[in-house]
């Protein structure tokens, strides 16, 4: 399970092209940092900050 997670979240690997498998990297890990973050505190603005404008949609 833990392999299949670790395979999925990899960059992609492109042979021979040292530029774009740098490239990749690098989006790869931005792309994980600020999903996380977008879930992290996205899930907290809700719950705490903006908690009067979700009871109100009931």
């Amino acid at each position: 399970m833990f392999e299949l997670v670790r395979k999925w979240l990899a960059p992609p690997i492109f042979p021979g092209e040292e530029e774009k498998n740098r490239r990749a990297r690098i989006l790869n890990a931005l792309h994980i940092s600020l999903g996380t973050a977008i879930l992290v505190f996205g899930g907290f603005d809700h719950n705490f900050i903006f908690q009067d404008t979700v009871t109100s949609f009931f």
